[in-house]
């Protein structure tokens, strides 16, 4: 019928070769490959997230238990001061905190 030469004719082959580079990503729902590779891309940053949480977690802890052991200090500190001398109770705390401690 004279297709062969027309530019629109293609070859079985060929025809395959367009379908499975062109068409298929867009008629496939369900691609595990990909979708494996996602998930796996994403447990893996995940993982590195939960380590980041972790390494926030411990400073925080830490950061956190040494305000506990300097304000535990100073308070110490504060009564011993005022156990020398009863009449610090009758001072005002700006008074207190102007002094140095020591």
């Amino acid at each position: 019928m004279g297709h062969n030469g027309s530019v629109y004719y293609t070859k079985e082959s060929e025809r395959r070769e367009i379908y499975l580079t062109k068409c298929m990503k867009y008629l496939t729902f369900l691609d595990y490959t990909a979708l494996e590779a996602r998930g796996k891309n994403i447990e893996a940053k995940l993982s590195e997230k939960d380590g980041e949480m972790q390494a926030m977690k411990q400073k925080y802890d830490h950061d956190l238990q040494a305000i506990r052991e300097e304000t535990n200090q100073r308070f110490s500190q504060i009564m011993s001061m005022i156990q020398r001398n009863p009449k610090l109770t009758q001072v005002k705390p700006e008074i207190l905190m102007k002094k140095k401690l020591g």
